[in-house]
């Protein structure tokens, strides 16, 4: 079983590229608080990283 955060990488990696993504669109795999949660990690993870590469 994957964790709420695998499977909405997941989906998001299955749609096109420059896509804006709600968190409506990740209803089907849990609830809004837990998806916008997620969501904002992913969000921060993914900065810091470029963030973290750019400054290096």
């Amino acid at each position: 079983m994957f964790s709420y955060k695998e499977e909405i990488e997941k989906k998001i990696s299955d749609f096109e590229s420059n896509k804006l993504f709600f968190v409506k669109e990740f209803l089907d795999i849990t609830s809004y608080v837990t998806a916008r949660k997620t969501l904002n990690r992913i969000v921060n993870e993914r900065v810091y990283f470029i963030l973290r590469t750019y400054y290096t």
